[in-house]
């Protein structure tokens, strides 16, 4: 790989874990403010990481469907940028659940992709 693509891979990865780690440590604050108890966080936080899961499994079928896999990158992660900003924005635990699952599925589909990207050069 040239040192051009590793840059990219580096930013891309980054992009993913900084966000990662900036929004999964606010996540039970957010929730408590929202009137939540803890079993519920937990079963919030288990669904999270479930939605990362199935987008990390299906990054696979979307790869060997669309065969084009940066445009699929930038593609699954468009509907993330809104989601995390409306996240924040969430007033009840509903809509703070579906955009937290999309946002987490977005970002295990890119990961997954990019390792698979990774893999193919």
């Amino acid at each position: 790989m040239s040192r051009r693509q590793l840059a990219a891979l580096l930013l891309c990865n980054l992009g993913f874990y900084t966000m990662g780690n900036m929004v999964f440590g606010l996540l039970p604050v957010y929730a408590v403010r929202l009137g939540m108890d803890e079993s519920t966080i937990g079963l919030f936080l288990g669904l999270a990481f479930s939605a990362v899961t199935i987008g990390a499994l299906s990054s696979g079928w979307f790869s060997d469907r669309f065969q084009r896999r940066k445009l699929t990158i930038i593609v699954a992660c468009i509907p993330g940028i809104p989601a995390a900003y409306l996240m924040g924005q969430a007033n009840s635990f509903a809509p703070l659940l579906v955009f937290t699952l999309i946002v987490w599925f977005v970002t295990g589909l890119g990961v997954a992709l990019l390792g698979i990207l990774t893999g193919l050069y």
